[in-house]
């Protein structure tokens, strides 16, 4: 990507499967996560999840996701803090100008009898580092913070540091629910707003009763990014007709890979639902409608995932948990293809369990998440470190399962 990746850098501690000491990953525009069944890649896609929840309801989602305490490491008897901190690049609009920032948030959680505790947040300048008053954006500490209602330095535009109030809530949630001014606030609130437009897929359903089968109400979800369970994809679709034609003439002519006798893609609306149909050739040149409900699990998948690597408008980051299930092995080389192509309008991180998929990237794209019986930890890998099993002509997949870098039982 021309500009550099929005996450820069990750750290964890005491955070799901990652312990005390934690990790510090490092992320580049385009990232393979491998690793076992329950080595910690899913947790690490957690944490990025849980930064898309701050400015909707942090405490929400730690709740939905099984209770405050199962977000915490619990491999130690002390009472453990979760420590999230991360390192952004992003593109600051302010009145006069648009200025590249590099930020540094940070969030500390806890539980205090069965609630959630935010025990710090904060955001920095990371470019103004080391000096500390002068990088600040906004502090929440309130193990210094002892008056009431719950204090914060914040810093306005143009501004010095000055303490304001905050709800007496936010002790459960992160300044970007409850303080968003865009003018007044412009680094804050537009930090919240690029953390909010994550795409992240963890779970795109499979079977007949999978939302994006269904008729979709017209003025129900974001018309222009794949909802999470892909239930907007034929709003998606009907918007990208719409207003970005050519975008829609890609994905059509990248979906015929799949299916090459398909004639057209056509969302249909009527009486403000929207029902999704792909016109097929059958016999002697007949074209047919198939609507959603027809069309295999896979031909869906491939369709959602063309859609969220295709889009016009990205969003910084996707996340996309194991994008080859459902997809026969041809397919494998030419998904690979779109991520890479992708990774050059917006930061990419997947998972994978196919050393197929896995051989169509280099060593340096690549992560290896472990668990030891104790912890998870995540290593980047490193092309002069396999230089040996390069030289033997091994594609990364064969050094995969042969064991040659970790990431196998």
């Amino acid at each position: 990507m021309s500009q550099p990746p929005f996450i820069q850098r990750l750290k964890l501690k005491n955070f799901l499967s990652f312990d005390s000491v934690g990790v510090d990953v490092e992320l580049r525009p385009l990232n393979i996560l491998i690793g076992t069944n329950g080595s910690g890649k899913s947790n690490f896609l957690y944490a990025i999840k849980l930064l898309k929840s701050l400015p909707t309801g942090l405490w929400e989602f730690l709740r939905e996701g099984g209770g405050i305490g199962e977000w915490l490491y619990k491999g130690d008897a002390s009472e453990a803090v979760a420590e999230i901190e991360v390192t952004i690049n992003l593109k600051v609009i302010l009145p006069n100008k648009t200025v590249d920032k590099a930020l540094r948030y940070s969030l500390d959680f806890l539980v205090q009898n069965d609630q959630l505790l935010v025990d710090k947040e904060m955001l920095l300048d990371n470019d103004k580092l080391p000096n500390f008053e002068e990088a600040l954006y906004y502090q929440y500490n309130p193990r210094i913070s002892f008056r009431a209602p719950f204090i914060v330095q914040i810093r306005e535009q143009g501004e010095d540091l000055f303490d304001t109030p905050t709800p007496s809530t936010a002790h459960r949630q992160s300044v970007y629910q409850h303080t968003r001014h865009e003018f007044q606030y412009p680094v804050l609130t537009q930090t919240g707003k690029a953390f909010e437009r994550i795409g992240i897929y963890l779970d795109l359903p499979f079977g007949k009763d999978a939302p994006y089968r269904k008729p979709q109400l017209a003025e129900s979800f974001d018309e222009e990014n794949l909802a999470p369970d892909g239930s907007n994809l034929a709003i998606v679709l009907n918007h990208t007709q719409t207003f970005h034609p050519d975008a829609m003439d890609e994905i059509f002519e990248k979906f015929k890979k799949l299916l090459s006798r398909t004639k057209r893609i056509q969302p249909n609306t009527t009486s403000n639902l929207i029902r999704l149909f792909v016109h097929e050739v059958m016999g002697k040149g007949k074209t047919v409608p198939i609507s959603a409900y027809r069309l295999s699990d896979g031909t869906l998948r491939f369709l959602c995932l063309l859609v969220i690597l295709l889009s016009p408008t990205p969003p910084p980051l996707v996340c996309i948990e194991e994008p080859e299930i459902g997809m026969h092995p041809e397919m494998l080389l030419f998904i690979a293809e779109l991520l890479k192509e992708a990774s050059t309008r917006t930061q990419i991180i997947v998972t994978t369990h196919s050393d197929i998929l896995l051989s169509m990237f280099e060593p340096e794209d690549v992560l290896v998440c472990e668990h030891d019986g104790a912890k998870s930890s995540i290593k980047r890998l490193s092309a002069e470190k396999l230089k040996s099993w390069c030289e033997g002509d091994y594609a990364l997949g064969e050094m995969w399962l042969s064991n040659a870098f970790g990431g196998v039982r």
